[in-house]
């Protein structure tokens, strides 16, 4: 009898490694989709990277043409007033930089 009961002890122990290997088997799977998603994401962001770059580069430009047209203004008018409209969007490279990046985001109303 006692070997009886020891056979059944080991069918056991060898029925729940079984399950064990395919418990891994599913994780495994589950964990070769999460890094293909996470490689996914990983190439997106590079591109977003020089994307942004981009913008960065062309809100610059603009902010320096922006800058030199209103001090060009200021200068012609004779009216350099540090509380005008245009001096406080458009008056140094720093608050045109501003002032585009909050137009292009949606936090400055042109009305």
């Amino acid at each position: 009898m006692a070997i009886a009961g020891n056979l059944r002890v080991i069918r056991i122990v060898r029925i729940s490694r079984i399950v064990r290997v395919m418990r891994v088997i599913k994780v495994v799977r589950f964990v070769r989709a999460l890094r293909s998603l996470v490689y996914s994401i990983f190439c997106t962001l590079k591109a977003l990277m020089w994307s942004m770059l981009l913008l960065v580069i062309i809100m610059y430009a603009f902010s320096v043409v922006f800058t030199d047209a209103v001090m060009a203004h200021m200068a012609e008018t004779g009216e350099i007033s540090t509380e005008s409209a245009l001096y406080l969007r458009f008056g140094s490279l720093h608050y045109a930089m501003h002032t585009l990046f909050r137009s292009i985001s949606g936090g400055l109303d042109w009305d």
